[in-house]
């Protein structure tokens, strides 16, 4: 399962998604970003090797990240699938700005579900290479992430 950030900082393409499938066929991907209304605010851009033709209209803001991470770790195949999450690391309430609370949320969750965090969708794509090798990949923690936990949690994110 990859979830990828498409707010306004973040950019996904029909292309990206061709090589995410091309490195892992049956891979779900979520993309997800707030429109600022009651609106969709996710959606599956390609299950079980079938992909969108195009990217649906996303709006600009984050507003859903720890929801969409929670998705995709349940939406796991089996136990020891893969989840990767693509994001810059700019977690936000709906309709809001930048949240160290929310984002250290979001990094536990991803710790506790041995989720992969990557800031670049060139860098999930690699990490499901990896995959496909049999190496295990390491998450390469957004900036902004890894101050929030520095100062909420009073140390580095765990490796």
């Amino acid at each position: 399962v990859v979830v990828v950030d498409c707010s306004g900082s973040m950019s996904l393409s029909v292309e990206e998604i061709k090589e995410i499938l091309g490195h892992a066929p049956g891979a779900t991907v979520l993309g997800y970003s707030d429109k600022g209304d009651e609106s969709t605010n996710a959606w599956i851009l390609a299950h079980k090797g079938k992909m969108v033709a195009e990217i649906p209209k996303m709006g600009s803001g984050n507003g859903v990240d720890h929801p969409a991470i929670e998705w995709g770790v349940k939406a796991k195949q089996r136990p020891t699938s893969p989840v990767v999450w693509v994001s810059d690391g700019g977690v936000c309430g709906k309709n809001a700005g930048f949240s160290d609370i929310l984002a250290v949320q979001c990094i536990n969750t991803c710790l506790k579900n041995n989720v992969v965090v990557v800031p670049h969708v060139s860098e999930a794509i690699e990490v499901l290479r990896q995959l496909r090798m049999g190496e295990k990949p390491r998450s390469h923690w957004p900036h902004m992430l890894r101050r929030a936990y520095r100062e909420k949690m009073n140390t580095a994110i765990p490796r």
